[in-house]
């Protein structure tokens, strides 16, 4: 496994590597959550619609659009929801 932040590997031992991932493998297992790519419009416009009512911005405002987050997916950004 490589660390992130320095880019030297090995810093964690394969076993902890292996333990750390069958614990995400079953919680995410126990859980029923799927999360996946979004990519058609109207799973962006949902997502876009979400952030609204969580955010409240003032009229006429919006966190997030359905175009933006269109954008950042077509040039491979991860855009995703579970």
């Amino acid at each position: 496994m490589r660390d992130l932040a320095t880019y030297e590997s090995g810093l964690v031992s394969p076993a902890v590597s292996a333990a750390a991932l069958a614990a995400a493998t079953a919680a995410a297992a126990a859980s029923r959550v799927e999360i996946r790519d979004l990519t058609e419009v109207s799973d962006l416009t949902d997502v876009c619609q979400l952030f609204a009512s969580i955010w409240q911005p003032g009229t006429g405002a919006q966190p997030a659009t359905t175009e933006l987050l269109r954008a950042m997916a077509a040039v491979g950004n991860y855009v995703a929801g579970a």
